[in-house]
C-alpha cells in the first residue's frame, strides 16, 4: 500500500499527518505565489481603480481614498510582508482567505455602488477569481472561500439593481468560476503528486542512507577507520610497512579441554564476554584488534597511524588483561588464565581479500610474538629484550633467561609484572 497515496475525488492524504505535513510544505510552496499579488494588487489595482474613481466620480473619490489608504492598503502590505515570515507558515492560508476574500469584496463594492459600474465590477470579480484558484496557488477549498463572498455581492447586486445586465454578466462571471475550480483542482491534484513523489524520493534516501551507516559500521568493525575511509575512496590494494610496531598475542590456558565440557551456545557465550572486555580494553588504549583465532586473541599497536608509546600501550593492554581474567570468573565459577606473548618490531599491515576484506599483520615481529605466548606460562606475560628497551623505565620486569624458541633460537625473554609506582 503507497503510504502517500491521496483521495483523487477529496484530494486528501489517508493519513491525517501526513496531511498536516503536506499543508504545511504546501503554504511554503505557496508564499512566494502569495506575494507578487499582493504587489499587483498594490501598484496596478488600487492605483488603476482611484484614477477610474477620480474621472468617472469624482464625488466619491475622496472617501474611496481613505478607504483604500487606510484600510485596503495596510491589509496588503500586512499579507505582503507575511510571506516573508516563515513563523506564517501556520497562518497564511487563513490569511490569505480573509484578506484576499475582503479586499476583493471592497473592490467590487466599490465599483458596484461608488464608481457605478458593473461591467468594472464583473471584470474584477473574475479578475479576482482568477488570482484566487491561479495566481494565489491555494486550497481548492480556501480558494473556493475566498471568492465566494464578492461573488455573490455581483450576482445578487446584478439581479436587484441591474437585471438588464445580470444574465450575459452572469454567463461569463459562472464561467470564470467554474473554470477556475477546474483549475485549481488540477493544479491541486499536480501538487500532491509532486509532494507525493518528494516524500518517497526522501524516503528512499533515508533508507538508501541508513543501509549505508550499517554498511559503513560493519566496514569499521572489521577495519581501522583510517583504512576503511581509504577503501571507501579508492579500493585498490593496501600495503603499507612500518618500521617499528608492537604485536601482542594471548591465549586462553586450557580452554580447549574446558570446552569439551560446555554446550556450544556457552562456548560462544564465553568467548565473547572475555573477547569483548578485551576489545574495550583494546580501544581505550589505542591498539588494533587483528583477528581472534579459537581462543587465542591478536592485537597490535602502531598500525595504521605510527605511535610513539606502542610498546607502552600494549604493555598496559596486557596487564589489564591478566588482571581482568584474575577477578572475574567466567562459565560458572571457572577462572581463566592467559598466556601472553609481545614483541617488538617492523611488520607489513595491510588488506587482503575482495569479497570479505580482512586486515592482516605479517613478518618477523608477528611469528616472534606468536612464540612468546606459545612458550609462556599461564597468567604471566612475555616479551622479548627488543619490547623491554621500546618499553624503557617505569616497568616491573623480572628476567626470565635465555630460552630456544621454536624457529628463533636462543633469545632473552622478560617477564612483565606491572607498571613501576610513582616515585615523586
Amino acid at each position: 500500500m503507497d503510504e502517500f497515496a491521496f483521495n483523487p475525488r477529496s484530494l486528501r492524504f489517508a493519513r491525517p499527518e501526513t496531511e498536516a505535513d503536506y499543508r504545511s510544505w504546501h503554504m511554503r510552496q505557496s508564499m512566494p505565489f502569495m506575494r507578487p499579488t499582493y504587489l499587483a494588487t498594490l501598484f496596478v489595482a488600487y492605483p488603476a481603480m482611484l484614477v477610474g474613481t477620480y474621472f468617472s466620480r469624482p464625488e466619491v473619490f475622496r472617501p474611496v481614498l481613505a478607504w483604500v489608504l487606510l484600510v485596503l492598503v495596510p491589509l496588503t502590505v500586512a499579507g505582503t510582508l507575511g510571506t516573508y515570515r516563515e513563523w506564517m507558515v501556520r497562518w497564511i492560508g487563513p490569511v490569505a482567505v480573509f484578506s484576499h476574500a475582503f479586499i476583493c469584496s471592497s473592490l467590487v463594492y466599490i465599483l458596484l455602488f461608488a464608481v457605478e459600474r458593473s461591467d468594472i465590477a464583473t471584470m474584477a470579480t473574475i479578475a479576482g477569481a482568477y488570482f484566487a484558484f491561479g495566481a494565489l496557488h491555494m486550497h481548492p477549498g480556501q480558494a473556493f472561500i475566498s471568492v465566494l463572498p464578492y461573488f455573490l455581492l455581483t450576482e445578487a447586486t446584478l439581479a436587484f439593481s441591474r437585471p438588464a445586465d445580470a444574465v450575459p454578466y452572469s454567463c461569463v462571471v459562472f464561467v470564470a468560476v467554474g473554470g477556475g475550480v477546474i483549475v485549481v483542482r488540477a493544479l491541486e491534484r499536480t501538487s500532491r503528486e509532486s509532494y507525493r513523489q518528494r516524500r518517497i524520493i526522501q524516503d528512499q534516501q533515508k533508507t538508501i542512507e541508513r543501509e549505508r551507516d550499517r554498511a559503513d559500521n560493519l566496514l569499521y568493525n572489521v577495519l581501522p577507520a583510517g583504512i576503511a575511509e581509504r577503501l571507501k575512496n579508492n579500493p585498490a590494494r593496501i600495503a603499507e610497512h612500518h618500521e617499528q610496531v608492537t604485536v601482542l598475542f594471548g591465549d586462553i590456558a586450557g580452554f580447549t579441554p574446558m570446552s569439551a565440557e560446555m554446550s556450544p551456545g556457552d562456548l560462544v557465550e564465553t568467548l565473547d564476554e572475555v573477547f569483548t572486555a578485551f576489545d574495550e580494553i583494546a580501544h581505550r588504549h589505542g591498539l588494533e584488534k587483528i583477528k581472534t583465532i579459537g581462543d587465542a586473541y591478536m592485537a597490535v599497536c602502531g598500525v595504521p597511524s605510527p605511535r610513539a608509546d606502542h610498546a607502552q600501550s600494549v604493555a598496559r593492554m596486557a596487564l589489564e588483561m591478566r588482571d581482568l581474567l584474575a577477578r572475574r570468573a567466567f562459565f560458572g565459577s571457572r577462572q581463566l588464565r592467559m598466556r601472553i606473548g609481545i614483541h617488538t618490531g617492523p611488520a607489513v599491515a595491510g588488506v587482503i581479500g575482495r569479497r570479505k576484506f580482512v586486515y592482516d599483520l605479517w613478518g618477523d615481529t608477528v611469528n616472534t610474538a606468536s612464540r612468546m605466548e606459545s612458550h609462556g606460562t599461564p597468567g604471566e606475560i612475555q616479551l622479548t629484550d627488543a619490547t623491554r628497551a621500546a618499553l624503557g623505565d617505569g616497568w616491573l620486569l623480572e628476567e626470565r633467561g635465555v630460552f630456544d624458541i621454536k624457529g628463533k633460537g636462543p633469545m632473552r625473554t622478560w617477564w612483565l609484572k606491572g607498571a613501576a609506582p610513582y616515585r615523586a
